[in-house]
C-alpha cells in the first residue's frame, strides 16, 4: 500500500501514517515506536482521491485523530 502521509510526534516516539487502500480511502495508523504498539488503526477517506497528495482538510483531520489517541482522548 502506498503511504500518502506520515508524521512523527514527541521526538519520534509516535509514528502516524496513512496508507491508501482505494481511490478515495486509506487507513490511518498510530504506533508507539518505543513500545512497538499500535494505538489506532482506522479507515479514513481521501478528498479528491489525493492524486497530487493529501488535501489540507484530510491532513488536519488525521493530525487531530492522531493527537487525540496519543493524548488518550476517546472519540
Amino acid at each position: 500500500m502506498e503511504t500518502i502521509w506520515e508524521s512523527t510526534v514527541d521526538d519520534g516516539m509516535f509514528k502516524c501514517e496513512v496508507k491508501r487502500t482505494g481511490p478515495r480511502s486509506g487507513v490511518l495508523t498510530v504506533e508507539n515506536v518505543i513500545l512497538k504498539k499500535t494505538l489506532l488503526e482506522q479507515a479514513v477517506s481521501l478528498y479528491y482521491g489525493a492524486a497530487f497528495g493529501p488535501d489540507i482538510d484530510d491532513v488536519s483531520h488525521w493530525q487531530q485523530l492522531s493527537i487525540d489517541v496519543i493524548d488518550g482522548v476517546q472519540p
